[in-house]
């Protein structure tokens, strides 16, 4: 899966934009991630951080309706600042 120039696969993406394995990743940057799979530049972390903030957010949200994340997991992982390393 395309995930940005270079970056294919959700391992690569972790890698690229956390500097760390997959297995290792918050919510909020996982949720980043995935949020990325409809549109890698639109909602690139590096390129549109605001915009991947928001999808991210969006995420989180859809994962409280089901039910796999409680609301103040959720709250807490929308307030955390997106660090990405380039």
């Amino acid at each position: 899966m395309y995930l940005g120039p270079d970056i294919y696969g959700v391992e690569a993406a972790a890698k690229k934009y956390f500097r760390k394995p997959a297995s290792q990743l918050t919510i909020e940057e996982s949720a980043v991630i995935v949020g990325m799979i409809k549109a890698p530049l639109i909602f690139s972390p590096v390129l549109h951080p605001d915009r991947a903030a928001q999808r991210r957010n969006s995420i989180l949200d859809e994962m409280v309706v089901q039910r796999s994340l409680l609301q103040a997991d959720a709250e807490r992982a929308k307030a955390a600042q997106i660090n990405v390393l380039e």
